[in-house]
């Protein structure tokens, strides 16, 4: 749901993480806490409701407008959630004192990866709560807290993490894939939302995971689906952002980006075209000197706690095989859709577009799209749909005809499957057939 946010001068309010919620819904919060988003950003905070003529919160600005970074009047996400006490809380800070922040911290509501001023007289310190369990908890007395102090711009590095442009990608916005889905549940997100029944059972899960697949199917954005969904940092490298000409620099490359991964955990580590970065080894040493590196990276004795590696590749036969043996990266096979999870894409990719304020979806005869696409990828279909609506647009800019003819679609079809020399027949295991020249 969504309130209108309003600034508070109540003094109580003044530097804590309790919020007045005035709404006239209160049966719709039946819990002791919220977690407010606004974007990207997100924070804890205690609630206290009370019955009223309009749905406001009341937030302190000296406490959440850095975490939020919202305006008075604005509307944001507020979720009712149950608070416990927290068990453990990593925090880094740009202020000294200890002691100082473990007092002005006890008795607050935070979520993991919040930022905020901590107020020493009248000079704000940036705080940064990097890891707390359970992920959204209130810090008492029995909190066990590790207290680090960092330099500021390491502070900015790790609030910052989310802000890069990388796109917010939902599983709603990836169609089919569902034994692919179901491991990666299994793997992924069950570790990350619920690391303590781990734990007590005393299961070491993976921390790496390879997905393989044809291009086009979805690994990347798989990759950063879990990311959003589970409200962790995503960082993005690739072999031609991290291999330098100049020796050692590559292996160093490689040792930074952990490092920031550990920093920012609980974080997602992608390597696109990990075959790039993790070739198999050969008389080249410049290339085994790469992969010792990132092989010691995985195994080393640094911890990579909260840090989950993903590598996408679309030749798995290309890279190095120390790096799938277990305990280092758990292979997952993102395949091509089947005929009934093409329907359920070309459905999503249509319902988000609009031609003139028409639906495009409402006159589209999807089964026989369906029927046509056999062997293209997710993003295959998503831009015969782009195309077409372009074609379509751009032929028709001077007239006042509003419903796109499906032949244009099916061109766009045809077009693409001549273009990857896709036969009528599968012969691979990708499903391509390449025509010979």
């Amino acid at each position: 749901m969504k309130l209108r946010i309003e600034k508070s001068g109540a003094a109580e309010l003044m530097g804590t993480s309790r919020v007045m919620v005035k709404t006239t819904r209160p049966e719709v919060f039946n819990q002791n806490g919220l977690i407010l988003r606004n974007g990207s950003r997100e924070c804890a905070a205690i609630a206290d409701v009370e019955p009223y003529d309009e749905d406001i919160i009341l937030m302190d600005y000296r406490f959440f407008a850095f975490s939020l970074k919202c305006e008075e009047e604005q509307f944001i996400e507020v979720e009712p959630v149950h608070l416990v006490n927290a068990r453990e809380v990593r925090i880094e800070g740009s202020y000294g004192n200890f002691d100082a922040v473990e007092q002005r911290v006890s008795g607050k509501a935070f979520v993991q990866g919040q930022s905020f001023p901590l107020y020493i007289g009248d000079v704000p310190r940036q705080i940064h709560i990097a890891s707390l369990q359970p992920r959204a908890s209130i810090v008492r007395e029995e909190t066990r807290i590790q207290y680090k102090k960092v330099k500021t711009a390491e502070m900015k590095e790790a609030s910052s993490l989310k802000e890069e442009g990388i796109e917010e990608v939902h599983w709603d916005d990836i169609g089919g894939l569902k034994e692919a889905k179901r491991e990666i549940q299994d793997n992924i997100i069950d570790v990350i939302n619920d690391p303590e029944f781990f734990e007590e059972m005393g299961i070491s899960p993976e921390r790496g995971f390879l997905f393989h697949g044809a291009p086009g199917v979805g690994k990347t954005l798989i990759a950063k689906a879990i990311a959003t969904e589970c409200k962790i940092n995503f960082i993005s490298e690739s072999g031609a952002k991290l291999k330098s000409k100049w020796f050692g620099e590559s292996e160093k490359n490689i040792r930074e980006v952990f490092e920031k991964a550990r920093k920012n955990a609980p974080c997602i580590l992608c390597f696109d075209e990990i075959d790039d970065i993790v070739p198999q080894r050969s008389g080249d040493s410049l290339t085994n000197s790469l992969v010792n590196q990132f092989l010691a990276e995985m195994d080393g004795i640094r911890s990579l706690k909260n840090v989950f590696v993903i590598g996408t590749t679309n030749r798995e036969d290309r890279v190095d095989k120390a790096l799938t043996r277990s305990g280092r990266f758990y292979p997952i096979e993102i395949g091509f859709p089947t005929k009934e999870e093409r329907k359920e894409i070309f459905l999503i990719h249509l319902k988000k577009k609009r031609y003139k304020g028409r639906q495009v979806a409402d006159d589209v005869n999807v089964n026989d799209l369906v029927e046509r696409s056999d062997q293209l990828a997710g993003s295959d279909i998503s831009k015969v749909i782009d195309r077409a609506i372009h074609k379509f647009a751009k032929e028709n800019k001077d007239n006042n005809k509003v419903i796109i003819p499906g032949n244009y679609y099916i061109e766009e079809i045809e077009r693409i499957k001549e273009k990857a020399g896709i036969a009528q027949n599968k012969e691979t295991g990708y499903g391509f057939s390449y025509r010979s020249e």
